[in-house]
């Protein structure tokens, strides 16, 4: 059955890249793909914004563009920190994946494909991700990379935390405790809010920032170990393709 699963990934395209090597249309598109997934505030300077997405990416090592049937359909971008102690912190941003990809093996592969590629990256002995974040996001790493830590939890990641807010938070309010972010993010369905209420990390995530879609946020960091985070993507790359498949297959008979 798998091999036939396999085939749903016949339209995706993922091109791994350092950002150096996207020309001024590469940086466009992807510009314009996050404006097609989040709404932008009407107070933002769209050129600015322009110019820092494009210093983030060309700033980026690792740069993922996914392609579905031709059309960019995901993205994102990570640099990393080396800091004292072996520890390396990762800084991913402008990771948006097109609705349409939603319950389809096209994410874990994505991200498969890159920690395939760039396996150095767990070189050091303390591996961090760490950014700022709505609580989609944030759930969804989670998944991969275990608990989220939010400021306040306790000194080593408020340190961590700290290091993410110099790099990322130009707009970190410090008295109110979240950033305020340059975009809107689309609402989630009432089927996500019913499974996140159960989940702790929403509940400690809403406390702190309840008016998240305004377009508040909150920085997080996550410990990342190398060979875990390779077999939850591995799951959930199995689990997609099956559920594509059993979705499949109750379309043609119900046809």
């Amino acid at each position: 059955m798998l091999p036939a699963n396999l085939r749903a990934l016949q339209n995706v395209r993922v091109a791994i890249d350092e950002g150096t090597r996207l020309n001024t249309s590469d940086i466009q598109e992807f510009s314009e793909f996050r404006r097609r997934i989040m709404t932008m505030k009407a107070d933002v300077d769209l050129a600015a914004d322009h110019r820092r997405l494009a210093t983030f990416v060309e700033r980026c090592p690792l740069v993922v563009r996914v392609r579905a049937g031709g059309v960019l359909a995901g993205t994102f971008a990570v640099r990393w920190l080396d800091l004292p102690g072996d520890v390396r912190l990762l800084l991913p941003e402008y990771f948006f994946f097109d609705g349409a990809l939603r319950g389809t093996p096209a994410l874990p592969w994505a991200v498969l494909r890159s920690l395939v590629q760039h396996r150095a990256i767990f070189q050091k002995k303390t591996v961090y991700l760490g950014g700022i974040g709505y609580p989609t996001g944030v759930l969804a790493a989670e998944t991969f990379f275990g608990r989220a830590h939010f400021l306040g939890d306790d000194a080593h990641h408020d340190a961590l935390l700290e290091q993410v807010i110099a790099e990322m938070g130009p707009t970190y309010l410090r008295d109110a405790g979240h950033s305020r972010m340059p975009t809107i993010p689309p609402r989630p369905s009432a089927r996500w809010f019913a499974r996140m209420e159960a989940r702790p990390t929403y509940r400690r995530y809403v406390e702190r920032c309840p008016a998240w879609l305004d377009g508040f946020a909150l920085p997080v960091v996550l410990r990342v170990a190398g060979s875990e985070v390779g077999r939850a993507v591995a799951k959930t790359l199995t689990r997609s393709l099956r559920k594509r498949w059993e979705r499949t297959n109750t379309s043609n008979i119900t046809s």
